[in-house]
């Protein structure tokens, strides 16, 4: 089964891979420090609350990333929880029918150029393209810096098709 089988976005679906158990019963380190507090039969539940904690942190990190993007006007990010683990990177976009101005559709541009630096950003965290469906697929790192790419181009595509309400109540007239 998938981890986010459920992750929506409005641009592009960035989650975590989940963790894997035996990658924890493998790394020398966990063992030689789990134990020190357990005996071996707990070291799968010391292994568990350990995945619990990275996932914690790593959505820390992302969390602190997209802070430094805060007062973006026509995209809100969020953390959203996955389905069994993990998390999703939450991108809604808010461009609006048309813009009140030419300065407004300028200012979505410079927005986009801003959220495609926190996307790469979330990308060099951990993060990486991934398909809800029954059985979640995750891009790796080169594939999703190349899809954040080919998303941001899309938005810069839209925005700059995006009439101004001038441009919009012209072109309305014309029809009439």
């Amino acid at each position: 089964m998938g981890s986010i089988n459920y992750g929506t976005s409005d641009v592009i679906i960035l989650g975590v891979v989940p963790f894997e158990l035996d990658d924890y019963l493998k790394d020398p380190y966990f063992i030689e420090w789990a134990q020190e507090w357990a005996q071996d039969e707990a070291l799968e539940a010391l292994a568990y609350d350990q995945m619990e904690r990275d996932y914690i942190f790593m959505s820390e990190i992302i969390q602190d990333i997209i802070n430094d993007y805060y007062n973006l006007e026509f995209f809100k990010l969020s953390i959203d929880p996955g389905y069994y683990e993990g998390f999703t990177l939450k991108i809604d976009s808010d461009i609006p029918y048309y813009f009140d101005d030419y300065l407004e559709r300028k200012d979505a541009l410079k927005e986009i150029t801003q959220l495609k630096r926190c996307l790469l950003r979330c990308a060099n965290s951990g993060l990486v393209e991934c398909f809800p469906e029954w059985c979640t697929g995750y891009h790796d790192k080169k594939e999703t810096i190349k899809s954040i790419r080919n998303a941001i181009k899309q938005l810069r595509e839209e925005v700059s098709n995006t009439l101004t309400e001038k441009q919009y109540l012209k072109s309305k007239k014309g029809i009439e």
